[in-house]
């Protein structure tokens, strides 16, 4: 038995780590993880053009666009393939040029670019070629990471959220204003440093979109760009750029609320039952029972397949992986990032639909 990973999709920084930087519209083997194939990954992470991979005994790798040494790696200044990061780790999240990595300990690292404070290490820091300790408020075992383009949110094991980067749609809570030259108040444009933040303590999950951060509970609560709230309980949310993503309690059927310029939103009938969904920046991914990987959303990069007619809205269920194409082994997770989507599948034990 071992596992395989496929991906699709944008590639102009070599983000998709194939060791050429075209786009492609069909998965394709991702090579160099051999060594590493007796297990599947435990977690991806994206940013604009770097792709990190995290194993579950600690190995990460990391490919694409590493300028600002947003790969965890100092040089070169791209990785045409993935490249084992110095260091084990417990997770791993990634922004727009930025990483942030948590070691087992639960001490938490970045590396990379953050002109808004999404480093975490300062206002004089804005760029680390290599990863560096953060200091975080409070002592405790880290939950989850996770990164949007320039702000990142961290749940700690108390549920306490920390928070650092872009603020200034309120999507890391509500700060004391600053005031202009002219004495005109305006909302804080970044927190440079990790700050304990004043919401979210109850909030059973979260995910982050553009300028925003959903908080899950007995509702669906948006901070920052459109706040608003979804009146529901949902057992599965997650989040594109503008649109959120769906399954209510005691439901099968992905909801969406939101952008739908590409056909973002769900509005499409799944020949069988969803097994699991995910999406990227601005597309889905969805898993039916039937070991069958379907495509929405804006696919301008080859990350929802192949175009109709030149047309980057996928404002359908475009199939990518499946038993009439390439589905020779059955699918174990699937993760969508900035413009990519990639497919993780178990081959030697053939899926029996």
């Amino acid at each position: 038995m071992s596992f395989q990973i496929l991906a699709c999709g944008s590639n102009g920084s070599f983000q998709l780590g194939l060791g050429n930087d075209k786009d492609h519209n069909t998965l394709q083997h991702v090579p160099g993880l051999e060594h590493l194939s007796a297990v599947a990954p435990k977690m991806f992470a994206f940013g604009g053009n770097h792709t990190l991979v995290l194993y579950p005994d600690g190995h990460l790798l990391a490919t694409g666009d590493n300028e600002f040494g947003q790969c965890g790696i100092e040089s070169p200044s791209k990785l045409e393939q993935f490249t084992r990061v110095p260091g084990k780790w417990k997770a791993v999240a990634a922004g727009w040029q930025f990483s942030i990595l948590c070691s087992f300990d639960d001490v938490l690292y970045s590396c990379g670019y953050g002109p808004k404070g999404e480093l975490g290490l300062g206002k004089h820091r804005p760029i680390s070629p290599a990863p560096q300790k953060l200091t975080v408020p409070i002592s405790d075992t880290v939950d989850s990471i996770q990164c949007s383009i320039s702000h990142t949110v961290v749940k700690l094991s108390s549920g306490v959220l920390v928070g650092w980067g872009a603020s200034r749609k309120g999507q890391l809570g509500s700060h004391a204003p600053i005031l202009t030259a002219s004495g005109k108040a305006k909302a804080v444009p970044a927190l440079w440093d990790p700050v304990v933040l004043s919401f979210g303590k109850e909030a059973k999950e979260f995910c982050l979109g553009r300028d925003r951060t959903i908080l899950v509970g007995d509702s669906i609560n948006v901070l920052g760009s459109e706040p608003h709230e979804v009146h529901v309980r949902a057992r599965s949310v997650k989040s594109m750029w503008s649109s959120i993503h769906y399954i209510a309690q005691d439901e099968t059927t992905i909801h969406s609320v939101g952008n739908n310029s590409h056909g973002q939103c769900f509005e499409y009938e799944l020949p069988g039952a969803v097994k699991d969904f995910t999406v990227g920046s601005e597309h889905g991914l969805v898993l039916s029972a039937d070991n069958c990987v379907y495509a929405w959303g804006w696919g301008e990069h080859g990350n929802c397949g192949v175009m109709r007619d030149d047309n980057v809205t996928f404002d359908f269920l475009n199939k990518v992986y499946g038993e009439d194409g390439e589905g020779e082994g059955e699918v174990v997770m699937i993760a969508g990032g900035l413009a990519t989507t990639w497919v993780v599948v178990k081959r030697g034990n053939v899926h029996q639909p």
